[in-house]
């Protein structure tokens, strides 16, 4: 055979194994980013949107979904309800805020929650910091949405419906939190596209000259689409798990009328706690009692367990978050505060990871030995103190 001919049948068949490699990256690189814009809390960037954007232009919603992690469903949402997306936005910051609040003696802290919408690696792998993160989520936006709407801030919704009986001692009045109407809405505004749609704007569409590079190609594409689903599920749960412990947040509340503040009459009405924290804590004590793991492969076959009703759940083991670690999502623990005297989470040696820790001495200024003047004002004093700070090594 010519030299020629050799050459060109050398370089026909190196075009082909390119080609072939193409379709099969194209496929491992293209579907995890799509499952991230599928399976996310990327609306948690609404949260910096606040003073930044007009809530009332038409182009808010597009603003919203270019910058602020709406994804296209949820856009959809915001045109309908643009009136509404302010309020969204409030429950993204109560959310983030609340997350860092209960876990600021945690090795994981939930500060990479305000990089969103962006995320890190801990929050899109399924992992027990994934489910929390979820719930505590959704909780805030039931929250917020049943709160605004029970002061009468979001006109396209009503009170709630009272209890039909008494015991006597009060009668129901007033306006009770619709936290059904905010447990609807914010399962709808969080709820999962349909990941088949999402998979197949991004099907990748080569040559049909090769039936086996294809079916390779649709087999990777389909164990990434079971994957998705599984994921799906499973956020689904943890969304859920956050809007029923809101709903079992509702109290109720009484008030007492009559002349020299008896109780003649007492009306009642029910509603939810006026500060959103209780609920974070709630979550937190789920999240302390250790999620429950789930197979990947069982959640495709059989969904979840029934004996997850009441738990968080997750897929993937998380990292020890002791040192900075890019692909796991940990920022680790080196410089972070520490109490040498306490017992828990944020004792040194566990804070720590048993590398050790600096004593700091601060000298610290605050206000002291504070008097009321009549009338009105207040006169302190500025008292400074040195302080021991630990610091982990």
């Amino acid at each position: 055979m010519p030299q020629k001919i050799i050459l060109f049948l050398k370089r026909l068949c190196l075009k082909k194994t390119e080609l072939v490699m193409w379709k099969r990256v194209s496929i491992f690189i293209v579907l995890p980013m799509l499952i991230i814009q599928i399976n996310s809390i990327q609306w948690l960037g609404m949260q910096k949107a606040a003073g930044k954007v007009d809530w009332n232009d038409v182009g808010v919603c597009r603003t919203l979904r270019k910058t602020y992690g709406l994804d296209s469903r949820q856009a959809r949402i915001c045109k309908s309800w643009r009136p509404v997306m302010q309020h969204v936005s409030r429950a993204a910051a109560l959310a983030v805020v609340a997350c860092q609040s209960v876990l600021q003696n945690r090795r994981w802290n939930c500060s990479s929650v305000r990089s969103a919408p962006g995320l890190t690696p801990e929050l899109v792998k399924g992992t027990k910091e994934q489910s929390f993160a979820y719930a505590l989520s959704s909780a805030a936006l039931t929250y917020t949405m049943t709160r605004d709407c029970a002061s009468g801030m979001l006109p396209s919704c009503g009170c709630g419906t009272h209890p039909e009986d008494t015991d006597g001692t009060f009668k129901w009045s007033g306006c009770d939190d619709n936290v059904r109407w905010g447990a609807k809405f914010a399962r709808q505004f969080v709820k999962n596209g349909n990941p088949s749609a999402a998979m197949s704007s991004g099907e990748y569409s080569g040559d049909d000259d090769d039936d086996v590079d294809d079916l390779s190609a649709n087999a990777n594409e389909d164990a990434v689409l079971r994957e998705q689903r599984a994921m799906s599920i499973v956020d689904e749960h943890n969304y859920k798990i956050g809007r029923k412990v809101v709903m079992s947040s509702v109290k109720t509340h009484c008030k007492c009328h009559g002349m020299s503040g008896s109780c003649n009459v007492k009306t009642c009405w029910r509603g939810l706690p006026n500060k959103f924290i209780g609920v974070g804590i709630k979550l937190l004590k789920l999240y302390n009692k250790t999620p429950l793991k789930v197979e990947m492969v069982q959640v495709i076959r059989f969904g979840l367990p029934k004996h997850t009703d009441s738990s968080l759940v997750y897929i993937t083991e998380s990292s020890d978050y002791c040192n900075y670690d890019q692909r796991a999502g940990s920022y680790g623990t080196v410089g972070r505060k520490c109490n040498s005297t306490t017992v828990g989470t944020e004792n040194c040696l566990a804070m720590c990871c048993g590398r050790g820790y600096t004593t700091q001495i601060i000298e610290q200024t605050e206000r002291c030995q504070c008097k009321y003047h009549w009338c009105c004002y207040v006169n302190c004093q500025n008292c400074t103190s040195l302080v021991k700070r630990q610091i982990c090594n």
